[in-house]
């Protein structure tokens, strides 16, 4: 109750601001791929491999959420010339 009472304002904002999603499942679907990984391999070999996951995993989702293709995504990516933000934002309202 005390938590509740402390982040009410965050609790209820998506009264206000329909956009907002009423829960984190969006979040929580993200983080399952990564949970997946550990729960088979136990680990990242590295910190390094982990960060490297880490990045190309937000990218592609990134590109997803703002459909945008992922193999065009990735080959763009492969190439040297990935998707900027500003890219995805003029794509997104296009």
């Amino acid at each position: 109750m005390k938590r509740i009472e402390e982040y009410r304002r965050n609790y209820f904002l998506w009264v206000e601001y329909f956009t907002l999603p009423t829960t984190n499942n969006l979040s929580e679907r993200g983080l399952r791929g990564i949970k997946s990984h550990m729960k088979i391999s136990g680990q990242f070999e590295s910190e390094k491999a982990a960060q490297n996951f880490a990045r190309i995993k937000t990218y592609i989702e990134t590109c997803r959420r703002n459909n945008i293709n992922e193999i065009h995504a990735l080959q763009r990516l492969c190439e040297g010339t990935p998707y900027t933000v500003e890219e995805i934002f003029i794509h997104k309202s296009a």
